[in-house]
């Protein structure tokens, strides 16, 4: 079951559940969680956990998020994940590619993890790790492709390298 969390203190705005935005991961998915963290925080006052005025936290069970709700998750966002790593190479003017076989493995990584959304970064940084600290003092670098076999621990990221024209 995926974990959502809301603190009972704070107002819940109606595109916004748990810090998830609707327009990031899908308002159906946020529709489905939403009647859910209110039952549960109902339930915790009744039970005494959260006291009139306090601040208390709720968790809603909800079915894990599957392959395809995982992969919106990480892509589909303006500043998803993957975008903010592609941000980053950019600033050395190298262009990143991150392909979809790719893209599925740490998907499968995090669900075998079970780690589901949360544990999506994790995963990234530990396949970015070198690739980040190396090319930006490689010269020639163009582009770095990451595939399925540099998130299984295959190989190597490929990395392109321009060629000098006056070289």
């Amino acid at each position: 079951h995926a974990l959502l969390a809301l603190a009972a203190d704070r107002p819940c705005e109606d595109d916004v559940v748990a810090g998830l935005d609707a327009a990031d991961v899908g308002a159906d998915l946020l529709d489905d969680a939403r009647p859910l963290v209110a039952q549960d925080l109902r339930e915790r006052a009744r039970d005494g956990a959260v006291e009139d005025g306090g601040v208390g936290v709720a968790h809603a069970a909800r079915d894990d998020l599957d392959e395809d709700a995982l992969l919106q998750i990480i892509w589909k966002p303006k500043n998803s994940l993957l975008r903010q790593y592609e941000r980053l190479f950019e600033l050395d003017g190298v262009k990143l590619t991150v392909t979809e076989d790719a893209r599925r493995a740490i998907v499968k990584e995090a669900i075998r993890r079970k780690s589901g959304a949360r544990g999506l970064r994790s995963i990234m940084e530990e396949v970015m790790l070198d690739v980040m600290y190396e090319v930006p003092s490689m010269d020639g670098v163009s582009g770095v492709t990451i595939d399925e076999g540099v998130v299984l621990k295959q190989h190597e990221p490929i990395i392109t390298s321009y060629k000098c024209a006056s070289c």
